[in-house]
């Protein structure tokens, strides 16, 4: 929020409010895709789950196969 009205200061008055939102849509993009793996790794250990280990496998049936055998 403080980044988009920072961002608005430096633009005068006059400007086209189409290119201010489609920056501040931008803006938005950048925020999450820098931000979103963590904003979701937070989420699932708030909610109990944790690393146990990764499994390669071909798919996801293949990869609860090897991960309930040990």
């Amino acid at each position: 929020m403080l980044i988009t009205v920072i961002g608005l200061a430096m633009f005068p008055v006059s400007i086209d409010i189409g290119l201010l939102a489609a920056l501040a849509k931008f803006g938005i993009y950048i925020v999450c895709g820098i931000n979103g793996n963590g904003w979701w790794e937070n989420n699932l250990l708030s909610r109990g789950y944790g690393f146990q280990e990764t499994v390669y496998a071909a798919n996801s049936e293949s990869a609860m196969d090897e991960y309930s055998k040990g």
